[in-house]
């Protein structure tokens, strides 16, 4: 899983920045929650790759494939969701 940083947010298009200053642009939904500009989030180098939009919402299973999930670094707090299709 690789960290990035939100640096910016247009709608579902998130521009995003690893430690090396490297950028990435992804489309990403999210369900009953909200990424914010500044927020850390961790995610596998697999989706990153995709290209298509990606679709997050609070785990609902009580199994789930690690490489699917989204981990969400706000305030000394961390948020889990599932990737739910894209």
């Amino acid at each position: 899983m690789k960290l990035l940083t939100i640096i910016n947010k247009d709608n579902y298009n998130y521009t995003l920045k690893d430690e090396y200053n490297n950028t990435y642009n992804l489309n990403i939904e999210i369900y009953d929650n909200e990424l914010k500009v500044n927020d850390l989030i961790y995610i596998s180098d697999r989706l990153i790759k995709e290209n298509t939009l990606l679709s997050f919402g609070p785990i609902k299973k009580e199994t789930y494939n690690k490489e699917e999930l989204l981990v969400v670094l706000r305030n000394n707090e961390k948020y889990y969701l599932e990737r739910y299709y894209g």
